[in-house]
């Protein structure tokens, strides 16, 4: 009956009025509310290796294999990990002063780390402006949890900081800061791989679930001049792939115009990470194709990864 697209990410109010007006071939003037269809935001995990995720010195990674911290007695670094950190890893310091920066492009951003009895408090700031002190201790070890969110941001490229203060709770037995993970809130709506507008040519494999993919599986190639290619209607679009060692390089088109080869190479893995994205376009159909055309010479293998697809209305 009606729509409006392209507000602003935040809060609206939206009123229907009975006039009491009809049209002249109308038995009456009655008005029917039924539903509203609101858009669903798309959020995406970004681990901590992702080369959007900048350390300064002083944090170390945990994974499964034994990882101490000179100092912490108690917790997540002694011994065998057997904590369930997304994706396996996690980066961690006790340093003051160590910074994690991320960069990202959405509307809303949460930092996922951990509280613990021997967690510390965390300095965090928001496009360069002090937004909160984040005390990170809790009686009770939490694994994976969401420490801090900000949320209604201009839909643009955003920067989140995270330091280590050194300082800590009364109770708290240590410092100990965790980044394990963050996740992006962006507009629009989110077609997986296995989306029936997405059409691939030979040489694809659907159904890897080697990584923290969106909804856990994405597709890829190796294969030279593979291609896969997805009908939207929108006016923007993004593609949630891979970044990694072993990542190749993409040929992409836009409506069949090339537009760029696109390098998905990284010295650290990137799991749905959005190597591109277009917008402004005119409100209608669109195609957008990728393309396997080779790798890096610094890359191990040339595989392009397609978890989703972010389609703005």
């Amino acid at each position: 009956m009606f729509e409006a697209t392209g507000l602003a990410n935040a809060s609206h109010t939206f009123t229907i009025e009975v006039t009491g007006r009809q049209n002249a071939s109308a038995t009456g003037a009655l008005i029917v509310v039924d539903a509203f269809d609101v858009p669903a935001v798309t959020i995406s995990r970004l681990q901590e290796t992702d080369p959007a995720v900048s350390f300064s010195p002083g944090w170390i990674q945990d994974n499964p294999v034994v990882t101490l911290i000179p100092g912490v007695t108690t917790g997540f670094t002694q011994g065998i990990s057997l904590r369930t950190w997304s994706a396996g890893a996690a980066r961690l310091s006790t340093t003051p002063g160590a910074q994690a920066t991320f960069t990202f492009n959405g509307t809303g951003i949460s930092w996922i780390g951990a509280r613990g009895t021997q967690s510390g408090i965390a300095r965090v700031s928001l496009d360069g402006i002090l937004i909160a002190m984040v005390d990170l201790y809790s009686p009770t070890e939490q694994i994976q949890a969401e420490v801090f969110a900000a949320t209604g941001l201009a839909d643009t490229s955003h920067t989140l900081t995270i330091e280590g203060t050194g300082q800590q709770n009364a109770s708290s037995q240590n410092a100990l800061i965790v980044v394990d993970a963050f996740e992006v809130t962006t507009s629009g709506t989110r077609h997986q791989d296995t989306d029936p507008a997405i059409a691939y040519g030979p040489g694809w494999i659907q159904g890897n679930r080697d990584k923290a993919y969106s909804e856990g599986a994405a597709a890829e190639s190796n294969t030279l001049g593979a291609q896969a290619t997805i009908t939207f209607t929108g006016t923007g679009i993004g593609w949630v792939g891979a970044r990694g060692p072993q990542c190749g390089i993409a040929r992409i088109f836009l409506d069949g115009v090339f537009v760029e080869d696109f390098d998905t190479y990284s010295q650290t893995e990137g799991p749905q990470h959005t190597d591109f994205t277009a917008s402004g376009l005119a409100a209608g159909t669109h195609t957008l194709t990728i393309q396997v055309i080779g790798k890096n010479p610094l890359a191990t293998d040339a595989w392009i990864l397609l978890d989703a697809f972010d389609v703005t209305p």
